[in-house]
């Protein structure tokens, strides 16, 4: 049984989010229904990922240096995110503000292999693939203003909206390492070190921007989200 939590938090300024043509979460253009012109934006993005893995595997060598562990197992977990946008469009005083979340819980089953090659005086190289299957509930909510232009003058609207998603995900993970273990007091312990470059990839996981596209342009596929990193890990047996 294995159990992870990850928090992530982006903040833009509006020169990354304007000079450096910066794709935010949220189309900025469903926000303002014709064409506004901007003197001032910022955005913070918050995703909370919790996983609880289940699995059973068995170990085997693969020649005298190479073990191989197969596993077959359930991946179960939420998923939620929050987007906040707030914008100063030319000639208004106050802020146009938005705030987006996303809410989901998933679970399904979940395979892989984790691989040693043992390089001597404890040290080994690992490697890591594998992949979930995930049933997933998502609601998308949005509440906040939304601005058009009407015979040149700004006009406010608030905005608010909610939808819920219903779909088969699919998650997918490599990972590549070097760990160290030995055993201590006769025999008795065995501490182990890990240090793995980890990269993992959920498959349609913005539905804030999807949900908004969809209200005022039609259908528009969720975009991804991609996790990737180093991972440091200790662990003692006795």
């Amino acid at each position: 049984m294995h159990f992870s939590n990850r928090e992530s938090t982006f903040a833009a300024d509006p020169g990354s989010l304007f000079e450096n043509n910066y794709e935010t979460s949220i189309n900025l253009d469903d926000l303002f229904e014709n064409f506004v012109s901007l003197q001032e934006a910022k955005s913070e993005w918050i995703c909370n990922l919790d996983t609880i893995d289940l699995q059973t595997a068995r170990w085997f060598y693969s020649g005298q240096m190479l073990t191989m562990g197969p596993f077959l197992g359930a991946r179960f977990g939420w998923l939620n995110q929050r987007f906040n946008l707030s914008s100063l469009p030319i000639d208004a005083t106050d802020f146009v503000r938005s705030n987006h979340r996303s809410k989901s819980w998933f679970a399904g089953p979940r395979a892989g292999i984790d691989m040693n090659w043992i390089l001597g005086y404890g040290l080994r190289a690992t490697g890591s693939l594998a992949g979930s299957l995930l049933y997933q509930r998502q609601r998308a909510t949005t509440s906040g203003t939304i601005t058009e232009t009407e015979n040149g003058v700004l006009v406010t609207q608030p905005l608010d909206l909610k939808n819920t998603y219903r779909h088969v995900r699919t998650q997918s993970e490599m990972g590549l390492g070097l760990g160290w273990g030995t055993y201590l007091a006769e025999d008795a312990f065995h501490i182990d070190f890990l240090a793995a470059y980890e990269f993992h990839l959920w498959a349609k996981q913005n539905v804030m921007r999807s949900s908004i596209d969809s209200s005022y342009r039609g259908f528009s596929p969720p975009g991804d989200l991609m996790y990737q990193g180093l991972t440091l890990t200790m662990r003692i047996d006795f």
